[in-house]
């Protein structure tokens, strides 16, 4: 609070000296003599209210309230807020997809495919979950067939496939 509320002070409180308490303040705004506007306010506390550090507004509204007894009205540091936003959401990924590609060894009970609804239909040797996931029933190769017909993709497990092993291994001797 700077000269500029100490001369808007002095016009309004001229009007109203009707308390000792209206009168200690215009003295302390009245006085020229005073070094600087902190000076006049530590008096005015010190006179007044007790020894307590008191910002007084420079409105007559207020003066006229506190003239009346309602009470001393302290201003409060403010930030201004700030705007809001219609953004900052998102969802967690599902991880949707194929998981083993066709000519790959499953076992029993591994997901080949999850999906959101039936894009890929299950075969033989396959089971299909609630949320439409894949599953081996045996173990095997996986294989994609497309129905001529329906246009639609079958997956199965082949169970008579062979699992490639190595060959020409030579068992290490301890």
């Amino acid at each position: 609070v700077g000269p500029k509320h100490v001369r808007n002070a002095h016009f309004a409180w001229n009007t109203t000296t009707t308390s000792s308490l209206a009168s200690i303040v215009c003295e302390a705004f009245r006085s020229e003599r005073e070094a600087s506007w902190t000076m006049a306010r530590r008096r005015i506390a010190e006179g007044v209210f007790g020894g307590g550090n008191v910002v007084l507004p420079a409105c007559s509204a207020w003066w006229e309230r506190a003239s009346e007894g309602l009470g001393t009205f302290v201003r409060n540091a403010m930030k201004k807020a700030g705007g809001s936003t219609r953004n900052g959401r998102d969802s967690n990924p599902k991880y949707l997809g194929i998981k083993k590609s066709a000519g790959s060894w499953i076992a029993p009970g591994n997901i080949i495919v999850r999906q959101r609804g039936t894009k890929f239909h299950p075969g033989e040797h396959v089971l299909i979950g609630k949320d439409h996931t894949l599953m081996a029933l045996e173990s095997g190769k996986v294989r994609f067939d497309r129905d001529k017909v329906t246009k639609r993709v079958f997956i199965s497990v082949d169970v008579h496939a062979q699992r490639k092993t190595k060959k020409n291994l030579i068992p290490i001797a301890n």
